[in-house]
């Protein structure tokens, strides 16, 4: 059996939230993840290397220096360092990367020497997503070939290499080589949650485990945990993540006729 994995992302914008919301990275609780990712990095558009999201948190602050630092608050704990996410995809750069063999090596040289200076245990790939929005048809191919560079890279010097993935069949079907890309990924992280939103006229919860009634059936970790294995993925390496973030609907009219979901 694989041991279990508890991952946290620790999103650094928290530390700019007011009152009770803010929250530093001392606040995190250690002892209750076996994997923590600092959220996140962003791939600099003309350089196409990685690059602090926030110079004067990371940097000056020395946030990135701190997050690693909480290993010493659980000599178990592997830290992990997080380049993308939502509004970092919203262009074209990374399909520029991993379009070019030159770049993708540049990149996975100049991310080994990043992650040994600040001490993180490895890599999270949250890009969102391949072959979408601005992206390219030839992102599929080109990503497979990023996941397994950047291995060659960081194995040899035992860092993880992990990315977090759409739980959607589509995107899934269209961006990702799940049985190639899953060889050389140590985690995939399931992003099971934004089934639902304010986006839509009925409430329905954002991350479901089952299907609910009346709602696709596509839309819960069930289906896209099950429909990444039948692609290829080894069960032993997939984690399902969701969110604790919730989102309020105002009732304007009386024609929203669906209950909140409890």
């Amino acid at each position: 059996m694989a041991p279990k994995v508890v991952v946290g992302y620790y999103p650094s914008w928290a530390y700019y939230r007011e009152g009770a919301g803010k929250y530093d990275v001392q606040d995190i609780p250690v002892n209750r993840c076996t994997h923590l990712i600092y959220a996140f990095t962003d791939l600099d558009t003309n350089k196409l290397l990685m690059k602090p999201h926030d110079d004067w948190l990371d940097m000056e602050l020395k946030n990135l220096e701190k997050f690693t630092q909480l290993k010493e608050k659980n000599r178990s704990l592997k830290v992990l360092l997080g380049i993308g996410g939502w509004n970092d995809s919203r262009s074209t750069k990374y399909s520029s990367l991993v379009a070019n063999p030159a770049s993708r090596r540049t990149f996975a040289n100049h991310a080994l020497k990043f992650l040994l200076r600040y001490g993180f245990d490895g890599l999270d790939l949250d890009w969102e997503y391949p072959g979408y929005e601005e992206g390219s048809p030839r992102d599929k191919q080109g990503f497979t070939a990023w996941v397994r560079e950047l291995k060659e890279v960081l194995a040899p010097k035992g860092l993880m290499l992990t990315s977090a993935v759409s739980p959607s069949r589509s995107v899934i079907d269209r961006g990702y080589d799940i049985p190639r890309v899953a060889e050389h990924l140590d985690l995939i992280f399931l992003m099971s949650y934004d089934f639902h939103g304010s986006w839509e006229r009925k409430v329905a919860h954002h991350s479901p485990l089952y299907p609910e009634p009346g709602q696709n059936p596509e839309f819960c970790s069930d289906f896209a945990v099950n429909y990444l294995i039948q692609k290829g993925a080894p069960p032993s390496k997939v984690a399902v993540t969701t969110q604790s973030y919730h989102a309020m609907w105002g009732r304007e009219s009386s024609d929203f006729n669906s209950p909140p979901q409890r």
